[in-house]
């Protein structure tokens, strides 16, 4: 029950974060007493916002002669 309502308010919150700012927002569930799993949610929160800064720059980084050879693999 109590993982349904994480997720139900997470959500919630989500559309509303999305809506006044127009950026994604990552939640994750952690309880805030064990070290381990709060470090290990910030870590995968690098993580995401570190593959995000990189997105973009994948894309140009590939030349056609590439694009070309993955597509007809």
């Amino acid at each position: 029950m109590a993982q349904r309502a994480f997720h139900y308010i997470a959500m919630k919150f989500k559309i509303l974060f999305r809506s006044h700012t127009d950026n994604k927002l990552f939640v994750s569930r952690v309880t805030g007493l064990e070290n381990d799993t709060v470090d290990d949610a910030l870590r995968y929160a690098r993580e995401i916002v570190l593959w995000e800064e990189e997105k973009p720059y994948s894309f140009t980084e590939m030349s056609s002669t590439d694009i070309e050879a993955s597509t007809t693999s």
